[in-house]
């Protein structure tokens, strides 16, 4: 594992708090310390696809859940890390981890839940991560090898706190607390020809909130569905907006913003922001309110791949970003080689922007005024 310091604090400056770099690495949700676990040294049997964090609020105990691309699931007692073992071997690849949690006064169980690349779902209790080889309570198939399960997520809808959406091929799920399926909806139906090419595409990662937003394989649009007529009803294209600023700075041909506007990953920030990931290693900040850019944030790394809302320790409410960089071989300086990094963005970050607008808006006005501004 390697580490690139110094920490980078910021105060209106657009830059994360902190920077990590990683050979290979994944981000668990969730109110956690900076513990590190060598997981490539430890599971053997494939690459870590994603993490989660399971909180056992009786014994208060975190466990670390990391699904391989093998198969395989682990699991890591966050306070002593030679505390793991594997649960069952699922059918397919791990493709996506959930958890939910409720308070110690609910009557309701928490579970964990188990994305395949086979289209189907594993349910297990929160206290299967302590028991080597626990099966899961059942299993939901609801797609096949070419229709993974590829995320997972709760919604932010204050209404929706028992259901959890995701994707299975290019069908909307969404499971009901006692993890039934409650509904699915079909996207492969825009007649758009801007979008036409990606109709048939596989969702890749989807937000909920009154609406629903998702992202589809190789696509720079940002589809917005209506829950209740269960439609496509607005586009948000990326690669328009990555335009607009390369006019400005007349970098790259029309083509290759395209393919560098690929959506990755998106992340709700509750009533202010759609984060976005691209492809090309730009984020995006869009107002919810009027779907346009807040901020963009060019060239952040390779390719963003992961966004999550966390609570690390004094930082509180902060956004992790995980991407992948090129980086020169520490042997040979002329070779490069992947490596994953992760920092760690105030989430207050598209506001302290709007914030920041305003206040220059101001100051040219009075400026302004200042000119016309006559002794006589």
């Amino acid at each position: 594992m390697i580490f690139q310091g110094p920490f980078q604090f910021w105060e209106i400056g657009i830059s994360p708090i902190i920077y990590f770099y990683f050979k290979r690495t994944g981000v668990a949700r969730g109110k956690v310390a900076f513990n590190y676990f060598f997981l490539t040294q430890d599971i053997a049997d494939g690459r870590i696809l994603c993490l989660a964090l399971v909180t056992l609020p009786t014994e208060r105990e975190n466990w670390v859940v990391a699904g391989t691309q093998s198969g395989s699931l682990w699991t890591f007692n966050t306070e002593d890390g030679k505390n793991k073992h594997h649960l069952q071997k699922m059918s397919d690849s791990v493709t996506c981890l959930y958890c939910n949690f409720f308070s110690k006064q609910s009557k309701q169980k928490n579970f964990f839940l188990v994305g395949t690349a086979d289209g189907k779902v594993a349910v297990f209790e929160d206290q299967a991560v302590k028991c080597k080889s626990a099966a899961p309570l059942k299993i939901l198939t609801i797609g096949n090898v070419s229709t993974p399960l590829m995320c997972l997520s709760d919604s932010t809808y204050a209404s929706e706190k028992n259901i959890v959406w995701g994707s299975c091929g290019t069908k909307i799920i969404s499971l009901y607390g006692d993890i039934s399926i409650q509904k699915l909806i079909e996207t492969k139906t825009s007649q758009l020809f801007c979008h036409k090419a990606y109709s048939d595409a596989n969702i890749i990662s989807i937000a909920v909130d009154k609406s629903i937003y998702l992202a589809k394989k190789n696509s720079h649009f940002v589809e917005v569905w209506d829950k209740k007529t269960e439609k496509l009803c607005e586009l948000i294209d990326c690669a328009h907006f990555l335009k607009e600023e390369v006019v400005k700075l007349d970098k790259e041909s029309k083509h290759t913003v395209a393919y560098f506007g690929r959506v990755k990953t998106i992340c709700l920030q509750k009533n202010t922001a759609l984060w976005i990931g691209t492809g090309g290693g730009h984020i995006l900040l869009l107002d919810l309110t009027t779907r346009r850019p807040i901020r963009i944030i060019h060239d952040f790394c390779d390719s963003v791949r992961v966004m999550l809302p966390a609570q690390l320790g004094s930082l509180k409410n902060v956004m992790l970003v995980l991407g992948y960089c090129y980086k020169c071989n520490e042997d040979n300086k002329h070779q490069k080689e992947l490596q994953s990094c992760m920092s760690v963005w105030d989430i207050k970050l598209p506001h302290e922007v709007q914030n920041l607008k305003k206040h220059i808006e101001v100051r040219q006005e009075l400026a302004e005024k200042m000119r016309n501004f006559s002794l006589d």
